[in-house]
């Protein structure tokens, strides 16, 4: 697993957001930290998951990536802001998930920790 910095797991986040509030559930690739980063796109019933498998953030942060999220993942001008959910373990890594709930689809991208939430 490759550990990003916080500034691309925001830049991966926020371009996934873009696809979803025009609502293109196609996956991309981003250049992050020199690498080419696949953001997965999957619409699945009423969520709009995405993620970037193969890549990890420092669980060091999370309080600012939490910080970060209801200034830059809002939609209806306002009416709807996102969030980070608690850390879970996945697989033996920490995982958190952010999301924003409108009344359609639900916008959920699941950021892999280093470490397991302990």
């Amino acid at each position: 697993m490759i550990t990003l910095p916080l500034a691309d797991i925001e830049t991966a986040v926020v371009n996934a957001f873009a696809s979803y509030l025009s609502q293109d559930p196609h996956s991309f690739n981003l250049t992050l930290s020199g690498h080419t980063v696949r953001v997965d796109i999957e619409l699945r019933d009423d969520r709009f998951d995405c993620g970037i498998p193969g890549y990890v953030m420092a669980n060091a942060n999370v309080p600012a990536l939490r910080d970060w999220v209801p200034d830059h993942i809002t939609a209806a001008g306002g009416t709807y802001v996102g969030g980070l959910a608690p850390c879970k373990t996945v697989g033996g890594r920490g995982q958190v998930n952010v999301v924003l709930r409108t009344q359609n689809v639900m916008f959920n991208f699941h950021v892999n920790l280093e470490h397991d939430c302990g």
